[in-house]
């Protein structure tokens, strides 16, 4: 949804309680065509099929295609009438996962579609951050310049990236800044509405569960790691009602 927000183009997706209370994330399909008689498949390739790379090699660190690769692609073999629209919208699709800390933005998770013999860019999916979990990759998927490890990305690094691009010098910064302004701008609001919608469907009485920890910088517990936040005392407060207090 944020990334909706700030402009990219991706599916509808919501989501629904299943009957047993589940969430579930619904994401709309976008490459079908729904009629009165039936539903067609539109052709989808992800960029590691078009470029001709097997699946277990699309991060680039691990031998797979470079961000060069994939723009060129789309400046290539997408409808020249759109093209840089496509192009403009990848290069925005880069940074936002850039941002947000998806370093598992790879060449499978961009595709092109096949319709009416016309190639165009397909709308993004699984855009997500994958900084907040401590044990998976800290790389991203592409190396930026000379660097692929997010904390170590900075404006040289872009500006190597655009020469690479054969784009105008600090166009990509520039991008990544107002880009950074649009989420700064659209999260409060978006956490705000997502909250309301989450507690609309609370039913009561509620439970709020605080915990205190420490992180010692030098581990005092067997199989604990220095700065590693630990418990060490909870509350645990009810509300019985909506209007009720704790």
């Amino acid at each position: 949804r944020l990334a909706f927000e700030v402009g990219l183009k991706v599916p509808n997706c919501f989501i629904v309680i299943a009957p047993h209370g589940d969430p579930l994330y619904v994401i709309e399909r976008y490459d079908r065509i729904i009629s009165k008689e039936k539903v067609s498949r539109v052709h989808q390739q992800d960029f590691c099929q078009a470029l001709g790379f097997l699946s277990s090699n699309k991060y680039e660190h691990k031998g797979g295609p470079s961000f060069k690769d994939c723009y060129d692609l789309i400046l290539t073999k997408t409808d020249s009438n759109k093209r840089y629209e496509f192009a403009s919208q990848l290069l925005d699709w880069l940074c936002f996962n850039l941002l947000i800390g998806n370093n598992d933005a790879h060449a499978k998770n961009i595709s092109l579609l096949f319709e009416n013999k016309k190639i165009a860019l397909a709308p993004f999916y699984d855009i997500l951050s994958t900084e907040i979990y401590p044990k998976l990759n800290r790389e991203f998927s592409f190396q930026i310049g000379d660097r692929d490890l997010g904390i170590n990305i900075g404006k040289n690094q872009f500006n190597l990236l655009e020469r690479k691009l054969e784009i105008k010098e600090n166009a990509l910064v520039n991008r990544m800044v107002k880009l950074q302004e649009r989420v700064l701008e659209k999260k409060d609001k978006l956490l705000k509405d997502t909250l309301d919608e989450f507690k609309d469907d609370l039913e009561y009485p509620l439970f709020y569960m605080d915990f205190e920890t420490i992180f010692p910088a030098v581990p005092i517990h067997d199989e604990s790691r220095p700065y590693q936040q630990i418990p060490f005392q909870f509350s645990l407060h009810i509300q019985r009602s909506k209007n009720a207090s704790l």
